[in-house]
């Protein structure tokens, strides 16, 4: 941290004062157990975080990750694979987490950096496998819509994917893809076609999203929906909580609470948690991610960054 940066604390401190533990979020903003393993493990060894204000970056947040200030781990990833290999013992003997795994099986055209589907698909089914206080979800989030990606493609894309990942989680969450000015410009710049008045007129070009929660169901998941306010209930879809306590403390038997997150989007449901990650800090390049603005600056941070350091930027 540099000189003249201001630290401030939880007020009050997790684990304090009757404060209720936190749900530590790693992370919306960067996929932290794909890229940053050695650094989240060296942070819980030293027992806390620091993070950058996304928009004030000298202030800076100090977040306590000592096992008795923490109710639970949510990893959001697209391969849990580095993490679990060096920390998976460690979660089994000490944490609750869930595992929120993104596995959509686009082309390099979107997803230029994804890991191979089926090490992704034996990584997801051996941890499901593996884990006795952990619960994974699994995200085909977001659905691109266009042309190529039609419904045809969706449903024989998804029942694959479904029937691979049948008996290791209950649950998928999806979400149609949100037209972030940023993700939109990306779309042009490689002529990928996306419709952004999707829910305006694409009400039949939607209605493939039936199918998908009835394949979900014949292979024993439920199917949510992230932030659609919703949209989604034509479909049959209703939105649901990402990190969702009550469905935390049902499989985990992890206390009830807390609140639902002030912090995030307007439709979001998601409990209270508190955020360890960083923008603009994942190499994966994915067309459509809105956690990063540059492509480029993203790839050099993490070829250079220092992993022992306390915060990710």
């Amino acid at each position: 941290m540099a000189e003249g940066e201001a630290v401030f604390k939880l007020d009050p401190a997790p684990g304090t004062d009757g404060a209720c533990p936190s749900i530590i979020s790693v992370s919306r903003r960067t996929d932290i157990p794909s890229f940053y393993a050695e650094w989240f493990v060296k942070r819980v060894a030293e027992g806390y975080a620091d993070v950058r204000h996304p928009f004030t970056p000298a202030l800076v947040k100090r977040v306590s990750l000592r096992a008795e200030d923490i109710r639970a781990f949510v990893f959001w990833t697209r391969d849990f694979t580095p993490l679990r290999d060096i920390f998976h013992s460690e979660l089994e003997r000490r944490h609750l987490y869930m595992v929120l795994w993104t596995l959509t099986g686009y082309p390099p055209i979107l997803e230029p950096m994804a890991p191979p589907v089926q090490s992704v698909l034996d990584s997801f089914r051996e941890t499901a496998r593996s884990s006795r206080r952990g619960l994974l979800v699994w995200r085909y989030d977001p659905i691109v819509v266009n042309d190529v990606f039609d419904a045809r493609w969706h449903v024989d894309n998804f029942s694959r994917l479904a029937s691979a990942l049948e008996g290791s989680t209950d649950r998928v969450i999806i979400s149609v893809m949100t037209p972030y000015r940023s993700v939109m410009k990306r779309f042009r710049e490689r002529n990928v076609e996306y419709d952004e008045s999707l829910y305006e007129r694409g009400g039949e070009r939607l209605s493939f999203l039936s199918r998908l929660r009835e394949i979900a169901g014949e292979h024993g998941m439920k199917m949510q929906a992230c932030c659609h306010g919703g949209a989604l209930l034509p479909y049959g879809i209703a939105d649901g909580a990402c990190i969702d306590a009550a469905y935390m403390a049902e499989r985990l038997g992890l206390e009830a609470g807390p609140e639902r997150d002030p912090g995030q989007r307007k439709a979001c449901l998601c409990a209270k948690s508190i955020d360890i990650g960083a923008y603009d800090c994942c190499p994966r390049n994915c067309l459509y991610c809105y956690a990063t603005k540059s492509p480029e600056k993203s790839k050099l941070h993490w070829k250079s960054f220092d992993q022992s350091g306390e915060s990710l930027r």
